[in-house]
C-alpha cells in the first residue's frame, strides 16, 4: 500500500471506486459460497474449469 501511494497509483477516486464495488464482490462471495453447498466439490471443479477456459479465451488477443 506504501508503494502504491508513493507512485501515485493510490488515489482517492480509486479508493472510492473500490469502495463502491465492495457490495457486488460481497454478493459474488455470498453466491459463490451458496453455489458450491448445492453442487459440491466436482461441481465446483467443473465450474472452475469452465471459467478458468472462457478466460484464457476471452484473454486472447484476437478480440482486438
Amino acid at each position: 500500500m506504501a508503494a502504491y501511494l508513493w507512485q501515485g497509483i493510490l488515489t482517492s477516486a480509486i479508493v472510492l471506486l473500490g469502495l463502491a464495488l465492495v457490495p457486488i464482490y460481497v454478493a459474488a462471495l455470498f453466491a459463490g459460497d451458496r453455489l458450491f453447498r448445492h453442487s459440491g466439490e466436482t461441481g465446483f471443479r467443473r465450474m472452475a474449469f469452465w471459467l478458468c477456459g472462457l478466460a484464457a479465451i476471452l484473454g486472447m488477443p484476437i478480440w482486438n
